[in-house]
């Protein structure tokens, strides 16, 4: 398969910057990785601390599905902004590393129809 493909795929689909690590782009591909990796970890520890706060505010020892919706709703408003930026960073990083695959998995494609063999 043409690196051009392979590489767009892989980014598009799969993670953004695992079409970098295909096109052998490993110190770019591996910030693309670990800024992804490192964002939404980042975001479930947030998520995380603000359930256990509210939880802890609520002191219902059982859980019901009357909670869970409560919990939902007021963990989700109190984030809106920040769940809002994390979706348009890593829309902007995924967008940027298909292009990126593409352009440089198309310089490769070239370069080795160029080598007489």
């Amino acid at each position: 398969m043409k690196k051009v493909i392979s590489s767009t795929l892989l980014s598009a689909f799969v993670f953004p910057g695992l079409g970098q690590l295909n096109n052998r782009q490993y110190v770019k591909g591996g910030i693309m990785v670990a800024i992804v990796l490192l964002s939404l970890i980042g975001f479930f520890i947030k998520l995380y601390q603000d359930v256990v706060r509210v939880l802890s505010l609520t002191h219902q020892t059982e859980i019901t599905s009357d909670l869970i919706t409560q919990l939902t709703i007021q963990v989700q408003q109190e984030n809106a902004a920040l769940i809002q930026k994390l979706i348009v960073f890593l829309l902007i990083i995924w967008i940027y590393g298909i292009i990126d695959a593409f352009i440089y998995g198309s310089k490769i494609d070239r370069e080795k129809i160029n080598i007489p063999m």
